[in-house]
């Protein structure tokens, strides 16, 4: 059996499952798959930037730029994380899938997967 067997990615990222996967072989191959870079400079981009108008915002109103500093900031912070290798896959094998973001994981095994 190929990859092509089980697994089908869609064209938005996303996997599709299919019904026969709680039937792999114990030899199957494990598939991990990472989230694109780019969402999270993205976010790093748009969060420190909204954090320094924060700052300049500060000068004339001190409660708004405290706030948009600590909100922006955390944002930022994230975003930080998600760019750290490893912080975010998901990770298919044959005891089921793993799913991790932030460094937080959580696995379901094949068995509860419906479709």
């Amino acid at each position: 059996m190929t990859v092509g067997d089980f697994y089908k990615a869609d064209v938005q990222g996303y996997v599709t499952i299919r019904e026969n996967l709680h039937q792999m072989p114990s030899s199957y191959p494990q598939l991990t798959l990472y989230p694109k870079i780019s969402s999270a400079v993205l976010l790093l981009l748009t969060s420190s930037s909204l954090a320094i108008a924060g700052l300049v915002v500060a000068k004339s109103n001190p409660w708004l730029g405290i706030a948009c500093v600590g909100l922006f900031g955390l944002c930022a912070l994230v975003a930080l994380i998600k760019l750290i290798p490893r912080s975010t896959y998901l990770k298919l094998d044959e005891t089921g899938l793993t799913y991790c973001n932030m460094f937080r994981k959580s696995t379901m095994p094949w068995s509860s997967v419906d479709q």
